[in-house]
């Protein structure tokens, strides 16, 4: 009020007064917003450049963190909007800015759990490297210390640590979704149900078991509980880049078969 940015004090419309409406918006911001609301209530039907998408909804169903992940990967599955579609043309594919792009450097999902006590309540998913293909590993947020593979990012490219090895798994993986590649897309959607599958039965697991921990001892538990997770999945993405690596092999152009003897 004192500002006069308020355009009409009937109705106070927080996107008027705090944000803007430039041209970039309308394939840049806007329908990545228009995509996450598509995801969360289905039974609505907007423009993917409309500027009157509420600020906030309530979502049809719960909301899980596998929904927060495909939200913060995605890139307009299922639209013509997709830069991987089979459907949409050159136009549509590029015509909007998805949230899963090639500069994610890291996702972060939050958790506080309300039925567990504090000191074991708050999860913190971590994924780096490009969204699309990588998945959240669980940290147990009480804890003391965190794997070396996450915690140390060398300038140079390594697949000792997780970083790169998601950076070179999205740089392989990518063009194979490009050519629609069936193998490979496969490999990565199965490496991804694995990360996401195995850290909820660990979670589930040290849910279990958290309670028989003295509660002194519980951020070195954690501490350990994380390690064990994290070291599964990076075992599992390095398994990934391997089947990677093998499949773009097969495709290099300097290849020769007359014969098969060799």
């Amino acid at each position: 009020e004192k500002n006069h940015l308020n355009k009409s004090p009937q109705n106070f419309n927080f996107r008027d007064i705090f944000g803007e409406d430039v041209q970039a918006d309308h394939y840049y911001n806007t329908p990545r917003v228009w995509y996450g609301q598509k995801y969360l209530n289905p039974e609505i039907n907007q423009n993917p450049e409309s500027r009157t998408m509420p600020f906030e909804r309530i979502p049809a169903h719960l909301v899980s963190i596998e929904d927060v992940a495909f939200i913060l990967s995605s890139h307009y599955q299922g639209t013509d909007f997709d830069p991987y579609s089979k459907t949409g043309n050159q136009e549509t594919r590029l015509r909007y800015r998805p949230i899963g792009v090639n500069r994610n450097q890291e996702m972060h999902i939050l958790q506080i759990r309300p039925d567990f006590s504090a000191e074991h309540a708050a999860i913190h998913w971590l994924a780096e490297g490009v969204n699309i293909f990588n998945a959240p590993v669980p940290f147990f947020a009480n804890c003391i210390d965190t794997p070396t593979n996450f915690k140390n990012t060398p300038a140079r490219t390594t697949t000792e640590s997780f970083y790169w090895l998601n950076k070179l798994i999205a740089m392989l993986a990518d063009p194979f979704f490009a050519e629609h590649d069936l193998d490979a897309m496969t490999a990565v959607s199965e490496s991804r149900k694995f990360g996401f599958a195995h850290g909820r039965q660990a979670v589930a697991k040290a849910d279990a078991a958290y309670k028989d921990v003295d509660k002194t001892k519980l951020p070195e538990w954690h501490t350990s509980v994380n390690d064990k997770i994290a070291a599964t999945i990076t075992y599992n993405l390095k398994d990934l880049l391997h089947q990677l690596v093998l499949l773009r092999a097969e495709k290099m152009v300097p290849t020769f078969e007359k014969g098969g003897e060799l």
